[in-house]
């Protein structure tokens, strides 16, 4: 291409879709780092213990890339001791809601500090929250600190990328208490009727309803279409390979994963999760089809809160409340 000529339309499509070489490398060397502990975890004490750490490297791999790591670890300690409440909590319809809606309302004050810092916390209660068989809060807990020191120690080496955005309060405490009064509502509801998978819903919800409105939109459209494009990779994968080796296959969908949280591509890294989250759950094309479903109707939800909250944002004025610290 000619200098300062434009690119042509088939490039700036695939652009987004680039992974560098040094990122792809540094993203199967994290993924070595996570699965070898989380692996030797589910083979000396179970599931659980190893599900603990999953949800700890959700929780602290945005932080932990971007933060400090002593900053990093002590964060992990308020979501540990969320998710072994939310485990005592969980088959309780009502006082599930209602501890989900807290989880919402303490992502405040963090956001305050920076957009996204305690964002994962939410989410893990309400997962431990949803449980359909009771567990056990001490192997929650410990499982999920064990994961945040195996997660900040992993990332130490790699170079610290992020800035911090601060949320101005009423912005941050506005999107809080939407976020809490939608998922506690339907938290209680997929609780209440058994939903098969409803914890999908607010757990979907959580992780798009985020500052600033428009942001929230934005994601909430990354995630649909992200979510319609994995979840069809999936479905070809269950049609095409035998279900042991769908499952396998998922594996190998993490390290696009990885590669684009460090490149900061939502959308993106959507599309690869969906089919890797599908297929972990055994290559059952039933439960791959429900699970999609309940996550694009969590993001439909959510999208449709995020364009009233920018109605009330600019009524009020406060649009675009966002802004890098400074350094």
């Amino acid at each position: 291409m000619p200098e300062g000529a434009a690119p042509d339309p088939a490039s700036r499509l695939l652009a987004p879709w680039a992974l560098p070489w040094p990122v792809a490398r540094t993203a199967v060397v994290i993924l070595a780092g996570l699965a070898v502990p989380a692996i030797a975890v589910l083979l000396a004490f179970g599931g659980p213990a190893a599900f603990a750490m999953n949800m700890a490297y959700v929780a602290c791999l945005t932080v932990a890339i971007k933060d400090r790591a002593r900053f990093a670890l002590l964060l992990a300690v308020p979501v540990a001791l969320a998710a072994a409440v939310a485990v005592g909590l969980s088959g309780q319809p009502f006082v599930a809601a209602c501890f989900a809606a807290l989880a919402c309302l303490l992502v405040a004050p963090a956001n305050q500090l920076d957009n996204g810092l305690m964002a994962g916390l939410p989410t893990i209660v309400v997962v431990y929250l949803a449980q359909s068989t009771p567990g056990d809060p001490a192997v929650a807990a410990v499982g999920l600190l064990a994961g945040a020191v195996v997660a900040v120690v992993v990332l130490s080496r790699i170079p610290k990328t992020g800035r911090r955005v601060p949320i101005a309060g009423n912005v941050a405490y506005l999107h809080a208490g939407t976020m809490a009064a939608a998922v506690g509502v339907t938290t209680l509801v997929v609780i209440a009727l058994d939903v098969p998978h409803g914890y999908w819903i607010p757990m979907t919800m959580t992780m798009v309803l985020r500052p600033v409105g428009s942001e929230t939109r934005s994601i909430a459209y990354q995630r649909i279409a992200g979510t319609v494009i994995g979840a069809l990779i999936a479905i070809a994968l269950l049609e095409i390979l035998p279900g042991t080796a769908a499952v396998a296959a998922a594996g190998a969908l993490l390290v696009p994963v990885v590669a684009y949280v460090l490149l900061g591509r939502y959308g993106q890294f959507v599309t690869f999760l969906t089919p890797f989250v599908v297929l972990s759950a055994g290559g059952d094309l039933d439960v791959a089809i429900e699970r999609v479903g309940m996550t694009l109707l969590g993001a439909a939800v959510a999208a449709v809160i995020a364009i009233a909250l920018v109605h009330v944002e600019e009524r009020l004025g406060w649009a675009g409340r966002a802004e890098p610290a400074p350094g």
